[in-house]
């Protein structure tokens, strides 16, 4: 097993991150691919229904980290190099023209886009800093090599704290919810699926 796990770290998971640096995954998608990791991994195990592992000791027990963690080290690596070239190569001018225009850009309405920019922004927020403006960009370009190995190190940390608390939350609420369908069949009534609003109340 050990040896079918390295097989699959080095032969899948770089065709599952292929060109990963430059995508910016929703939440959703990041989810989805997190899923297929955790599939394929206990495949590897031989665990079926009826048993069962949780994702925590499925993590531990493969000697893995979820997938999200490889992607922002990739991202942030793949941005530390951009902005480390020369001042006036392609991608320096790209970044800075991009945020010079942030401020004056149109406001468009509904949800903000999913985008590289707004997935860094969102990412340096674990680490209480902000990339919305040149003067942020700058003050990343100043940074040392082992500054910018802590801020990497900084957002993951935070990032799978964040996932595992969101975990542990819809692990409560899908307890609650199968506690409800028993009783409800105890009581011989018809189940009733709560609104949005009705299951976060609860938590």
């Amino acid at each position: 097993t050990p040896t079918r796990i390295k097989l699959y770290n080095v032969c899948i998971v770089p065709i599952l991150l292929y060109n990963i640096s430059s995508i910016s995954y929703t939440e959703v998608c990041l989810e989805k691919l997190e899923s297929t990791q955790r599939q394929h991994l206990r495949h590897i195990l031989g665990i079926y229904y009826p048993r069962i592992i949780s994702n925590k000791n499925l993590y531990i027990q493969t000697k893995t980290t979820i997938l999200r963690s490889k992607i922002i080290h990739s991202r942030w690596k793949f941005f530390k190099r951009a902005l480390t070239q020369l001042e006036n190569s392609t991608a320096n001018s790209v970044i800075f023209q991009y945020y010079n225009n942030i401020a004056t850009a149109p406001k468009c309405r509904g949800r903000p886009p999913t985008n590289i920019a707004t997935v860094l922004n969102a990412d340096i927020k674990l680490a209480n800093k902000l990339l919305n403006s040149t003067a942020d960009i700058r003050s990343l370009q100043i940074l040392s090599h082992t500054e910018w190995k802590v801020l990497i190190t900084t957002i993951i940390d935070k990032t799978v704290i964040k996932v595992n608390e969101t975990t542990v939350k819809r692990n409560v609420k899908r307890k609650q919810r199968n506690e409800e369908i028993k009783r409800c069949k105890a009581l011989g009534i018809e189940h009733r699926k709560r609104s949005r609003v009705e299951a976060e109340a609860v938590l």
